[in-house]
């Protein structure tokens, strides 16, 4: 018994270093996108971020998962026909590099191909809501720990009544604050295509936004 609650303490902290690696790297992505894809460690990064995402899908075809009436189902095939049916569909799909099927061309402008190529990336944001909605609430005992204890030692508060008020708070505020965080990005990368270009495809000399949009002073 406590071996197994070692490992899925494990698999919990495994679980969150995934999704941590899924936010950066996502917004990397985006970035490059709408932003610049010139930048090498930019492509470092998201590209760590798949290798990283690659073996999380292969040991989610190993892990055990708890069926609908509480049952811990260990069996290999099971697992494998519960993760098909599931979220495998969409893990598969963004990590599909799409990119190895651009024809090569000119140096130039292949940076901001290849970062088009790479949107179905921002597919993985769907496992940082799932991980936030499902995940943390039924561990939240070993994610809140260390803030509830210190708020207790600073505050000298009742520790399960501390428990009790920080996962609902805490919960709360990570999902606004994820979904603030994702519409500012996504929105900002869309306004800026309206009126610039990628700084990838720009050569120098050139402008990089339209002379006469919303990036110029008007009055000039």
């Amino acid at each position: 018994m406590e071996t197994s609650i070692i490992c899925k303490r494990l698999l919990f902290v495994w679980d969150v270093l995934v999704v941590i690696s899924i936010i950066p790297s996502i917004f990397l992505v985006t970035y490059q996108a709408a932003f610049d894809a010139s930048v090498v460690w930019h492509w470092a990064v998201t590209y760590s971020g798949d290798v990283l995402y690659i073996i999380w899908i292969v040991l989610n075809c190993l892990r055990s998962y708890t069926n609908k009436i509480g049952e811990e189902i260990k069996d290999q095939e099971m697992i494998i026909i519960h993760y098909a049916l599931t979220s495998f569909v969409f893990d598969l799909i963004s990590v599909v590099p799409f990119e190895l099927f651009v024809v090569m061309g000119d140096a130039s402008g292949l940076n901001f191909v290849v970062a088009i190529m790479r949107l179905n990336r921002p597919l993985r944001l769907y496992r940082v809501w799932t991980f936030l909605c499902k995940k943390i609430p039924k561990m939240h005992h070993l994610f809140s720990f260390c803030i509830v204890k210190s708020f207790c030692v600073l505050f000298n508060t009742d520790k399960q009544e501390m428990q009790l008020s920080s996962n609902t708070i805490l919960l709360k505020f990570l999902r606004l604050a994820f979904l603030a965080a994702v519409s500012v990005h996504f929105v900002a990368g869309l306004w800026f295509v309206t009126a610039c270009a990628n700084r990838a495809v720009v050569k120098k000399g050139e402008e990089l936004c339209l002379k006469n949009s919303w990036t110029k002073d008007q009055s000039e």
